[in-house]
């Protein structure tokens, strides 16, 4: 039905919420407020921020952005950079690391992982692998 009123009519119609979802909204509403009240929200707060850091998954995105982006490993080094990460996650000050040094072997062993498992791929493979490549030379 959406899609017909989206299609025929420009009509988008949103998505409601549930009336479970709304209940449990209105419940950790009022559980925030009477930690609020009692002068414990902000420990409150704190440990919610505390369980989403998860210093594999950290570790690994940051390594990605790194690699991916061509960005120097000192960016670990830069205040703005921690900056931002407080900005998103106000508790992610001391997991993050802030020496380069950390981040090449981190690379390091990443590599020596990622590595094993092609080298493992490539053993299991069922047929035989042919690698070609097209090299170009410039005219001059």
């Amino acid at each position: 039905m959406k899609k017909h009123l989206l299609s025929a009519y420009g009509i988008i119609v949103e998505k409601g919420i549930g009336k479970i979802q709304a209940e449990v909204v209105r419940q950790l509403e009022q559980l925030h407020l009477q930690a609020k009240a009692a002068g414990q929200a902000d420990a409150f707060d704190s440990q919610v921020l505390q369980s989403q850091l998860n210093q594999t998954v950290i570790n690994e995105a940051l390594l990605t952005l790194i690699v991916v982006r061509n960005l120097p490993f000192a960016i670990v080094e830069w205040p703005e950079f921690h900056a931002l990460c407080q900005a998103l996650n106000s508790q992610s000050e001391g997991v993050i690391t802030i020496a380069h040094s950390t981040i090449t072997k981190k690379l390091k062993g990443s590599w020596a992982n990622y590595k094993d498992v092609v080298r493992r791929d490539l053993q299991s493979a069922i047929s035989n692998i042919h690698i070609s490549l097209d090299i170009w030379t410039s005219p001059n």
